[in-house]
């Protein structure tokens, strides 16, 4: 995993996907979405500052600096593209409904991967993020291998320098509840797509999500935060696809 964000500008475009990951995690998440973007448009999976490098250049970073960070780029790319798609993995859905709800002049849709609207963590997923972060886990567990592949931060063997990393998720419980107020305001389609067997998001956030009339929600049986199974990973790229040639 390269961790390396990743721009496709096609000279003449007037439309163009952007793709946020979530917290602590890499562009690498969407390397199955990007090939379904119509090779017309523009492509720009982005790195958030403070990830893909170590657990202190990540405690250093913060949800403002992301939040800018994505605010910047849809002001830079606004005037060349008739047409701007927001796509995110869980804490970049939070970014993605942000700016549908901002720019619906400019966004035809956006299209959502465990949106954390509502969160819920289990047991599973401590266990899952220790292993991860003291570089630990089991290669035959499908989840650890998809948390370990899905984070881009560099395993730290001692524990204590994780605590920095606290303030960053307070931060995005706050991050959370003012998202959530959005969701009445929308005014473009949005498409989310949960995980029954998300280790991170309670079943509730599809309810809180189908709250409102322009959120579509898929539920994804087999599947978790990170990982999916083949099954439900064929119906999400499909999902996706078929929305693409309809909008774009």
């Amino acid at each position: 995993m390269n961790h390396q964000e990743y721009i496709r500008e096609v000279p003449g475009a007037t439309a163009a996907v952007v793709f946020i990951h979530g917290i602590l995690g890499t562009p690498d998440h969407f390397d199955d979405l990007i090939p379904l973007v119509p090779a017309e448009c523009s492509v720009y999976n982005i790195l958030l500052e403070g990830h893909g490098g170590s657990v202190m250049d990540f405690a250093r970073s913060s949800m403002k600096k992301w939040r800018d960070q994505v605010e910047r780029l849809y002001e830079r790319i606004s005037p060349r593209y008739e047409k701007i798609v927001f796509a995110g993995h869980s804490m970049g859905t939070l970014f993605a409904i942000q700016m549908a709800a901002a720019h619906p002049d400019r966004i035809p849709f956006a299209f959502l991967l465990a949106c954390p609207m509502q969160v819920g963590l289990r047991a599973v997923m401590v266990e899952n993020a220790l292993r991860v972060a003291l570089g630990r886990i089991d290669e035959t567990n499908h989840q650890q291998v998809a948390t370990r592949n899905a984070t881009s931060i560099r395993p730290d063997p001692r524990l204590i320098p994780y605590v920095t990393w606290v303030p960053r998720f307070l931060e995005l419980f706050r991050e959370i509840r003012q998202t959530r107020k959005l969701l009445p305001r929308l005014e473009v389609p949005v498409y989310a797509v949960q995980s029954a067997r998300d280790e991170m998001v309670a079943p509730r956030a599809a309810k809180l999500l189908r709250e409102s009339s322009k959120v579509h929600v898929t539920v994804l049986p087999e599947s978790a935060h990170f990982y999916y199974s083949d099954c439900d990973k064929a119906a999400m790229l499909a999902h996706f696809s078929d929305i693409c040639e309809k909008f774009l």
